[in-house]
């Protein structure tokens, strides 16, 4: 499965995008413009491959449990390894 670029563009009052295990690509720049966006879900347990991301420092990143190292490490979502949190319930 794969998201698009640009794919929530100017939903300004999306706060969470959730993102199932299926998911193994997010396109460009996914969601500019979404000033309310406070947490993003990720079920993969390998690193969700994308090219670009800007989002505020505020939103959460929520990966499995066994997953955060993975995330931390990978060479993209390093970038925000403070905020990449472990999701203790896949429906959150």
């Amino acid at each position: 499965m794969q998201i698009g670029d640009y794919a929530f563009t100017g939903c300004v009052k999306l706060e969470r995008i959730f993102f199932p295990k299926s998911l193994l690509t997010i396109g460009f720049q996914i969601a500019p413009g979404c000033f309310d966006l406070k947490s993003i879900v990720l079920l993969n347990p390998i690193p969700v491959q994308i090219s670009e991301l800007s989002i505020s420092s505020s939103v959460k990143i929520f990966v499995l449990p066994e997953a955060v190292d993975n995330y931390k490490r990978d060479l993209f979502w390093s970038t925000f390894h403070k905020q990449i949190l472990a999701n203790r319930d896949e429906n959150e």
